[in-house]
């Protein structure tokens, strides 16, 4: 009869090893490497050392080949895990991918644990013909047995499996709502469950990021769409035989489709720049004749704003992409125009420090939200003050972010509410500066 007991107890043994393993299997970055892959280690070694106990505890032959069978069901679960690793299984996919050959396992090990209790009470019953003590003392010890097995049972099943059930279920289910259901259990699969209510938050932001996206850019076709059609209806009109106003119909047109090709250029650039086939074309060129350049072209867009520039060298040079970073300087030009609706001052400074060279725009418009302002580079991100009185789709700041970074430099922002913003630009580059006015200031712009 002890060999019967040191059976179960082994067949326990195998039973918590392998559900140990299964378990570490699935806690990646929730311990450390090296401490998850210890404890599958020893979970492994524990499991042979446990399976060659219960051969040489068998007695029969039927025990015997339940041990067997207990040893294959185990090895192919191990081979599957291994394999599955070997091919990269994703953790989120591994879980159902070793859950058959797992139970499978599990069945044979309750098998044989159900033999042996059988075989304990038969012994039992042998034992009643030798003295009352005996079968008092049997009886207690298979009881005990069996109670501990079913508190075993019933703590494994609230622990673990229950608990992976609701959280599988959870998974299955999700339908970009966020996950409020409390699945319980082991800390292990409550930090599994708290890492796939993150990737779920996750992904409902971005749906929600596209869905503002997509009523952005309808938003903004439809605006130049509408005054194209409503100009081509007026050329059409053969009452209107007005040259002057036909000239003006003509020049919307013209304003709208740049206005739609800027568009589908900002939303180019961004599919370009997230499937990395942005390319740059630098070559060594004059930063200040590029910003000169930038602030004239801006010199017919508002009669409310000035543009100043500031620079105490003749010429800064840097390696740069000219079309590229114009569009940076533009992007940041309209901005500091658009969100400063008042008017007033747009200060452009330039400097270096034989390492760097430093661009910074400065308006005083109605500036940024400290809620917004660690967000204001994320793409299709807009301010919650101006998503609706400003158009745009919020692709240009995080366009013009890449492009610096692609140059090597960065792009940062000082804001605060009704006080402004500064956007400063960090080049690298090998500078050639020589003495120039500390001050020149352009022109009132006017439409």
């Amino acid at each position: 009869m002890s060999d019967s007991i040191a059976s179960i107890d082994a067949a326990q043994a195998i039973e918590t090893n392998l559900a140990t393993h299964r378990r570490q299997s699935l806690l990646k970055d929730i311990h450390s490497d090296e401490e998850r892959k210890q404890r599958l280690q020893d979970s492994e070694r524990n499991l042979g050392v446990k399976i060659k106990q219960i051969m040489q505890l068998s007695d029969s032959s039927d025990e015997y080949q339940l041990a067997k069978t207990v040893e294959k069901d185990v090895d192919g679960y191990l081979d599957n895990y291994k394999s599955l690793r070997q091919k990269g299984v994703r953790r989120e996919n591994l879980y159902e991918d070793v859950s058959e050959r797992y139970f499978l396992a599990s069945d044979s090990i309750k098998t044989l644990i159900d033999a042996n209790v059988v075989q304990a009470h038969q012994m039992e019953s042998q034992a009643q013909e030798y003295s009352a003590f005996g079968r008092t003392l049997v009886f207690a010890v298979g009881g005990l047995l069996i109670f501990s097995l079913l508190i075993l049972m019933l703590g494994f099943r609230f622990l673990v499996y229950s608990p992976i059930r609701r959280l599988h279920k959870e998974i299955r289910a999700f339908d970009y709502s966020s996950p409020s259901l409390e699945i319980g259990g082991a800390k292990e699969i409550q930090a599994i469950h708290g890492t796939f209510k993150d990737l779920a938050s996750r992904l409902i932001r971005q749906r929600d990021q596209q869905l503002v996206f997509l009523s952005a850019v309808a938003h903004d076709l439809r605006n130049p769409i509408g005054a194209i059609q409503m100009s081509i209806e007026l050329l059409n009109d053969s009452s209107n035989s007005n040259q002057q106003e036909r000239v003006q119909m003509l020049q919307i047109i013209s304003r709208q489709v740049a206005q739609l090709n800027g568009l589908i250029e900002d939303l180019l650039d961004t599919t370009r720049i997230e499937s990395g086939h942005f390319e740059l074309k630098k070559t060594p060129q004059d930063l200040i004749s590029l910003l000169s350049e930038a602030v004239q072209l801006f010199s017919s867009y508002s009669k409310n704003h000035k543009i100043v520039l500031n620079a105490k060298d003749k010429s800064i040079f840097s390696e740069f992409d000219h079309s590229r970073m114009s569009q940076v300087i533009n992007n940041l030009l309209s901005n500091a125009i658009k969100y400063s609706p008042k008017g007033g001052v747009i200060r452009v400074d330039v400097r270096n420090d034989k390492v760097n060279a430093y661009i910074s725009i400065t308006d005083s418009g109605i500036g940024i939200s400290p809620e917004d302002l660690p967000h204001i580079f994320e793409p299709f991100r807009r301010t919650k003050t101006t998503q609706q009185s400003i158009p745009g789709v919020g692709l240009g700041l995080s366009t013009a972010l890449k492009i610096i970074k692609a140059h090597g430099g960065d792009l940062q922002v000082d804001s605060s509410l009704e006080m402004g913003s500064t956007f400063e630009i960090r080049l690298p580059g090998n500078f050639n500066c020589e003495g120039r006015k500390s001050s020149e200031v352009f022109n009132d712009i006017s439409s």
